[in-house]
């Protein structure tokens, strides 16, 4: 079908669910590469679907400790984000989220922007908390994810109270969504 094909896509989708089950981000970001570029090709640079992708292949940088590519197309992402979604949708609460875990895990950046990764988590959660309904899987995941990701960190004295403090947040937020006590 050639490499323009529409058709690449669902295989590509599969490969890229293998490798992040596999946690290789090293195997991933080739294909994400390859699927930006096939996306962005198809759909236009200025489009939903390319920042999806755009966002992914973030993270995924991240992983690979490429802190600085992984900014430059979060922000890229985001623009176009407010350009085609508005602020307030799911799709940047999530992009939101992945600036944060880029900030929270760069080891360059040190102390000084530290408090970034908050003030990035804390908007990601405010603007999926106004998208997904209380008590709706999409919430109660939301909580879980956050919840799983800092619960190391806040539990082994990593940080200051503050991650504590959030921990319990979450898990509260958490029970509530639940119908717990």
């Amino acid at each position: 079908h050639g490499a323009d094909s529409p058709k690449l896509l669902p295989v590509m989708d599969k490969l890229l669910t293998a490798y992040a089950g596999l946690q290789d981000a090293n195997a991933g970001v080739p294909v994400l590469e390859q699927k930006l570029a096939l996306v962005t090709k198809l759909k236009g640079e200025k489009r939903k679907e390319v920042t999806v992708v755009m966002r992914d292949t973030a993270v995924a940088e991240t992983v690979r400790g490429k802190h600085e590519k992984a900014r430059r197309m979060q922000r890229k992402a985001l623009s176009i984000y407010e350009d085609t979604v508005g602020e307030k949708s799911e799709e940047v609460g999530l992009l939101y989220l992945g600036m944060s875990f880029t900030e929270f895990t760069d080891p360059e950046t040190g102390a000084s922007k530290l408090d970034t990764a908050p003030k990035y988590r804390n908007k990601g959660i405010e603007i999926l908390e106004s998208v997904y309904p209380e008590g709706s899987a999409k919430r109660i995941a939301l909580y879980s994810d956050q919840l799983e990701r800092i619960r190391p960190f806040a539990q082994g004295g990593g940080g200051s109270g503050q991650l504590a403090r959030y921990a319990k947040e979450l898990e509260d937020k958490l029970e509530a969504n639940k119908g717990g006590p």
